[in-house]
């Protein structure tokens, strides 16, 4: 008896759902449909009310109904029915994309770390050599490690044998040139931009490709001349040992190194910078704290315009905050002073304070050099990177306006590294 009952409860609401449907597109579309069209969806749906309201239902009487509904509707339904899945999956689409629009314009944006000036702390580009006696990895760890910590792996393998020389820029290159190496930066196929490195074995060149944020340089110091304090420090004695050579006007440094054809010459990886959630909904309330990592834009930052050409330089920083509006800093011996004070705020300060692991201390530079003081002005903050021999920030290019905050670093959820999990 149940069973009974609950099929005919379900064909009750069967019918209704066609009903309401034929409705819906009776109501559209009336003044596209003629009166004999008209009169006919009138008629069918009468009928089927009729049907579904009788104290003693008839079950057949009820899906002949049904039927002549789906006929009707399907030859006048024009959009509304059928749909079509080419309607449906853009009609998803668009709100999926509504959705996610509007959860990073007012709540969390995802952020990705380009360089490596709030290292150690969070991770720009960074990378791995492989030793010439270290097992290189395979197809399958590459996919794993290209997973788990977006690395893509390169190798180099001499064309001949022969001396391993590098071209080096000019020394009015190296800051605007990204580096001590020659390099050029080319679009690739994906509209992102790639750093080119040549490299040349006696007079045969071979050209490597790079992220073009990468700091390629390090690598080869690392992998040619890691007795050396520097790149600048390999440079002169490789100059004053081997000497530099011309090749069509490009000058090339002799390494003293050399190679027979097919060794791998350099096999590292490039592993990804951190990506990271921005909360852009919690500085709506309130303020910003000392020591928290925010994310502000650069588009009104006077001096980043001037250095740019006139042009803003609109893009999206994560720095340290260090100091807010009456606030006065100060950098002595690697240690950063607020109102005269050593900082306090967040565990990086300590740590840089006292040289710890990978941290260096915070250096005096332009606007902070040594026995210089900055006192920020009022709804401006001062920004510093973790890393602050490598950072471009206030101390560089001076206070950011409270307007351009966007919001506070919570969480990195890419790769899944050592940094992974709530942002510190």
């Amino acid at each position: 008896m149940s069973k009974i009952f609950y099929k005919e409860k379900k064909l009750i609401k069967n019918a209704e759902y066609w009903l309401r449907l034929a409705d819906k597109i009776y109501n559209y579309r009336c003044d596209l449909l003629n009166k004999k069209q008209l009169d006919s969806f009138q008629n069918v749906m009468h009928e089927l009310g009729q049907s579904i309201n009788r104290e003693l239902l008839d079950k057949e009487d009820i899906q002949k109904g049904i039927d002549k509904i789906k006929k009707l509707i399907s030859k006048y339904g024009g959009s509304f029915y059928p749909r079509s899945s080419w309607a449906e999956n853009v009609e998803a689409f668009l709100v999926v994309a509504i959705l996610a629009i509007g959860i990073r314009t007012f709540f969390f944006q995802p952020f990705k770390i380009p360089t490596n000036s709030m290292y150690p702390t969070y991770n720009g580009l960074t990378y791995k050599i492989y030793d010439n006696d270290e097992k290189k990895p395979n197809k399958v760890s590459k996919i794993g490690r290209w997973m788990l910590f977006g690395a893509k792996h390169y190798e180099v393998k001499a064309p001949i044998s022969g001396e391993l020389l590098l071209p080096l820029s000019k020394k009015t290159e190296i800051r605007n040139n990204h580096g001590y190496f020659s390099n050029e930066l080319a679009k690739s196929r994906l509209r992102s931009f790639k750093r080119k490195y040549t490299l040349y074995f006696d007079n045969v060149p071979i050209v490597i490709k790079v992220p073009a944020d990468f700091s390629f340089h390090k690598v080869l110091h690392e992998r040619f001349a890691p007795e050396t304090d520097n790149v600048m420090d390999w440079l002169t004695r490789s100059n004053i040992d081997q000497g530099i050579i011309y090749e069509g006007g490009i000058p090339l440094l002799k390494t003293g190194i050399y190679f027979k054809k097919g060794d791998i010459v350099l096999a590292f990886d490039v592993l990804t910078g951190d990506a990271l959630f921005v909360d852009r909904f919690s500085y709506n309330f309130i303020r910003p704290n000392i020591g928290d990592p925010f994310v502000f834009r650069t588009r009104n930052i006077k001096e980043l315009t001037r250095m740019n050409g006139g042009k803003p330089d609109d893009k999206y920083y994560i720095k340290r905050l260090v100091a807010k509006g009456g606030d006065e800093i100060e950098i002595k011996q690697h240690v950063l002073f607020r109102n005269s004070s050593p900082i306090k705020g967040a565990d990086v300060f300590n740590k840089n304070a006292n040289r710890d692991n990978e941290y260096e201390g915070y250096t005096n530079v332009r606007r902070l050099k040594e026995g210089s003081k900055e006192f920020i002005p009022p709804n401006h903050f001062y920004a510093m990177g973790d890393n602050s021999d490598q950072s471009s920030d206030s101390r560089y290019f001076g206070f950011v306006p409270e307007a351009e905050v966007v919001g506070k670093a919570i969480f990195i959820y890419y790769p899944f590294s050592i940094n992974w999990g709530l942002a510190k």
